[in-house]
């Protein structure tokens, strides 16, 4: 047996609180105590010495614990940057506020779902928690400027097994903006250099893939590629049927570089639109006259897009174009300029 004792109004306390909950460890005492001066320290029932650094303590009552185990990757590599974010974490003292540090962690999550690979881990848990004065703090432009790392805040945020274990923790309005703004559901881990790129395809068939959660799978076929099937990964199972999405029209970021998810092949981007809580979603719809496969256009904006988007972290151009996606009366928008096909506008539904 194990027995934890933290400072009750310290950081340290809040992430051992909702481990402890989160993945029901009975097998180790948790105490707190008021008294500043004393620090965390796990001390063992057979006498072993008492541990007082809390990244080694984390890992010694996750790693003891089959629940807990979870959260620890397998692969050697993936552990060692698990640990560097821990640590990051802790010499924050598991509050992370400066500038640099969150765009730090903003860049690197460019690319990632997740701070040490595919799943959940103790990293994002910590950094969760680190992270949640500044995020409670800030103002939405603020926030605007760092959206990978807003992303993947509201991702935990809105896991229920995690938020209905973190204490007096109540959802954060990250993305409170003017007007509804064009959303990009589910990342594929790409760079955006060239918004020229998008095109209209249709949706023939979807299938759910059990083994990536929180996703649905669609088979797309590219008028342009006659016989070329392209399946595009979306998160839509939470806010659409399958009959909203079967059979429509969308727009599409497409060129994005192939991505292989859980055996998946993920060949683009599904445009969307939610409300400001996200609540809500639809997709982002062209006339349905318009042939599939058109480009679309802005009014004054013209060129040919990139061949495939980079995926070199430091060039994110994701980032300075997010902020000026929007949908005003049900139309969608590139800054001032409307999203438009040789027929008509993109738009949505209501």
């Amino acid at each position: 047996m194990l027995e934890l004792t933290v400072n009750s109004n310290s950081q340290e306390s809040q992430i051992s609180k909702l481990l402890w909950k989160y993945l029901n460890l009975n097998h180790a005492t948790l105490l707190f105590t008021t008294d500043k001066d004393t620090e965390s320290a796990l001390k063992f029932k057979d006498g072993r010495e008492t541990v007082k650094h809390f990244p080694l303590i984390l890992e010694l009552v996750l790693t003891t614990s089959d629940t807990g185990s979870l959260l620890i990757p397998n692969e050697p590599e993936l552990k060692g940057t698990m640990d560097s974010f821990v640590d990051f974490a802790f010499k924050h003292n598991f509050d992370v506020l400066d500038v640099e540090s969150i765009r730090m962690l903003d860049t690197y999550l460019l690319n990632e779902t997740f701070f040490a690979g595919p799943t959940l881990t103790l990293a994002d848990v910590v950094l969760f928690v680190s992270l949640l004065n500044w995020t409670v703090r800030s103002k939405p432009k603020e926030r605007s400027e760092f959206p990978n790392l807003m992303r993947w805040f509201d991702h935990l945020q809105h896991l229920p097994e995690l938020a209905t274990c973190f204490e007096e923790f109540s959802v954060i309005n990250l993305f409170d903006v003017c007007g509804i703004k064009l959303d990009f559901i589910f990342r594929t881990n790409s760079l955006y250099r060239s918004l020229r790129r998008k095109k209209l395809k249709r949706k023939k068939k979807r299938k759910k893939n059990r083994s990536f959660e929180g996703c649905r799978w669609q088979c797309i076929v590219n008028q342009e590629a006659p016989g070329c099937r392209q399946s595009i990964c979306s998160g839509l199972v939470d806010f659409l049927a399958p009959d909203d999405i079967l059979n429509k029209k969308v727009c599409v970021l497409a060129n994005l570089p192939k991505k292989n998810l859980r055996g998946e092949e993920s060949n683009g981007m599904v445009l969307c639109v939610s409300n400001e809580d996200k609540t809500s979603v639809e997709l982002l719809e062209p006339p349905t006259e318009t042939p599939v496969g058109e480009r679309v256009n802005w009014e004054g904006l013209s060129g040919e897009p990139d061949e495939q988007l980079s995926l070199k972290k430091g060039k994110d151009t994701f980032s300075l174009v997010q902020k000026d996606l929007l949908c005003k009366d049900n139309i969608g928008y590139y800054k001032v300029d409307l999203f438009f096909f040789k027929k008509s506008f993109s738009h949505r539904n209501s």
